[in-house]
């Protein structure tokens, strides 16, 4: 044998038998043909491997899993379970289908009650009972716990007394067993039963237990994490007894297809609630001001008034409302606002009317006139809503005595109270023998308080105190 390979060998002859020189050629050429018992369904043919080849010519012969498995990792995309996905993947799965072809009624109902509630709170009781009915649980609550502070709350609830809900927030949010498990309470859109986060043998053995849910006859829980902010999570919860038996796949599957709808509509309710804080914001900001301020609609209607508009329109004077709208009597005519807002607002040979209404309307009482301002604040035509804002009237009334606070004044200058007692008669109009008169010390005595307030504002010029005064927060009425 030896022999004969290097006989074969010194003549150049290849004595191998023939899968032995195959094996040797294949290798040569990049080609693999190793056997198929590796490589599943090839049922006894052999197997060509083509990795090597294809990264030689740049092709990605991966199997059409692998590559969108690869490409989902690039794109960030998640395809984990879904107790660990997010509210934007949808529920699929037999028994989802049957869910929505059964209950789809009542989810709508659930999601719509939902929104609501965040809109009106007052619906709240009512929502989340019809909640709790929907997974046969006994209560159920939207709660909210800060991991920082060691502080949470039942911010709405159904069917629980309200000394355990005082009792939760005072002393059972830090001891809450379920709620010590942070990671599992990371991101929002995650579904959980008790038992996944805490086992019953171990929650059965602490004071959260003993202490606050046995007494209530509370044991199995589900839970629904809405939102998570740095901190602080918000979620929703569902309580029942030891005896009705942990949630099934059927309860834990519904709250999954709500869940996703109940957290944008958790976001909308905050957006909602955000606006109505800014607008009441505004307007007692608006209330504050010394002159009158009305918001009007294309149609010539009051939107909003502050206090000060308020009063000089009940005054029944210059301004009244009629037909639904604002209107301004000159004493010689009647003109409504209406009139005035489309014609700010018209567009005139391709481009919007500049000038800006300024006028002076006199009073019958022979008080002095009123002065106003009629500002444009957005476009408007006939089919724009009702309730839009297009202008803003200011309305200034010089009869209408300046209020200021003495006590503010003081804060305000670092005066004396008796300092800050004569600069608000002076603001308010009064000379300064009324002055005195009206504080009961001598003309002196003023002019001496006065020189005193010049030194500590910089002022000094009565018109100048003045002036300093009515363009400063001084003027607005807290």
């Amino acid at each position: 044998m030896n022999k004969g390979r290097s006989a074969d060998r010194r003549s150049g002859g290849d004595r191998r038998n023939l899968s032995e020189r195959r094996e040797s050629m294949e290798r040569r050429s990049g080609l693999d043909r190793r056997d198929t018992a590796s490589h599943a369904g090839n049922s006894g043919r052999s197997y060509v491997p083509r990795s090597h080849s294809d990264r030689r010519t740049g092709q990605d012969r991966r199997s059409r899993a692998g590559l969108s498995f690869a490409a989902e990792r690039r794109s960030g995309r998640d395809r984990r379970a879904w107790a660990e996905r997010r509210d934007n993947e949808a529920v699929v799965g037999p028994l989802a289908t049957q869910i929505l072809s059964q209950k789809g009624g009542l989810l709508v109902d659930l999601v719509s009650g939902f929104y609501d509630a965040n809109m009106d709170w007052k619906q709240w009781p009512q929502v989340l009972t019809k909640l709790a009915n929907a997974v046969d649980a006994k209560n159920c609550a939207i709660a909210f716990h800060d991991y920082d502070s060691g502080t949470g709350r039942l911010e709405h609830f159904s069917n629980i007394s309200a000394r355990y809900v005082r009792s939760y927030e005072e002393q059972y949010a830090d001891l809450d067993a379920w709620l010590r498990r942070e990671e599992r309470f990371q991101a929002p859109g995650v579904v959980l039963t008790s038992q996944q986060i805490v086992p019953d043998d171990e929650l059965v053995e602490t004071d959260f237990y003993r202490d606050w849910l046995a007494p209530q006859g509370l044991m199995h829980h589900l839970f629904g994490v809405l939102d998570r902010r740095g901190s602080a999570v918000t979620y929703l919860v569902f309580g029942r007894s030891e005896d009705a038996g942990p949630f099934d796949e059927n309860e834990i599957t519904l709250l999954r297809l709500v869940l996703p709808k109940m957290r944008r509509g958790s976001r909308a309710g905050q957006a909602f609630r955000k606006a109505q804080d800014v607008q009441r914001i505004a307007m007692d900001a608006l209330d504050a001001m010394p002159m009158g301020v009305v918001m009007l609609s294309g149609r010539g209607t009051v939107i909003g008034a502050n206090e000060t508009a308020r009063k000089i329109i009940d005054a029944g004077e210059a301004l009244t409302i009629a037909e639904g709208g604002l209107w301004v009597d000159w004493g010689w005519r009647k003109m409504r606002f209406r009139d005035l807002v489309v014609r700010l607002t018209a567009k005139r040979e391709g481009s919007r009317v500049e000038a800006v209404p300024a006028f002076s309307v006199p009073r019958s009482s022979g008080q002095k006139p009123l002065s106003m301002l009629l500002m444009p604040v957005g476009e408007w035509d006939e089919s724009e809503v009702e309730d839009k804002p297009v202008a803003i009237v200011f309305v200034g009334d010089p009869d209408r005595p300046m209020e200021m606070d003495p006590a503010q004044i003081c804060q305000l200058y670092g005066l004396s109270r008796a300092e800050g007692r004569v600069v608000a008669l002076l603001a308010s109009g009064q000379r300064l023998d009324m002055v005195a008169e009206n504080l009961g010390v001598t003309y002196d005595t003023v002019r001496k308080h006065l020189k005193q307030v010049f030194s500590k504002t910089g002022t000094d010029r009565q018109a100048e105190l003045v002036r300093l005064l009515v363009t400063g927060p001084a003027g607005l009425r807290l």
